[in-house]
């Protein structure tokens, strides 16, 4: 893969976290409940932290989107 096509990614994925359109998952990140809007294809896809089958399914099953508090 080129650098173009891994710079048309990056770009991408910024645009996606950028437009605030068709999150998922909320996650409030710090003591002040700063809402960070995510998609839980991303994080599936990009992060070893959640399974891929259990947090699709869970969004799937119980409801619109998922709130995680950290």
């Amino acid at each position: 893969m080129s650098f173009e096509s891994l710079q048309d990614t990056a770009n991408d994925y910024e645009k996606l976290l950028n437009s605030n359109e068709e999150y998922d998952v909320i996650i409030y990140a710090d003591s002040d409940n700063r809402e960070i809007h995510a998609h839980s294809l991303v994080l599936s896809t990009r992060s070893q932290y959640f399974p891929q089958h259990s947090l699709r399914n869970r969004l799937r099953k119980k409801m619109k989107n998922l709130v995680l508090k950290y």
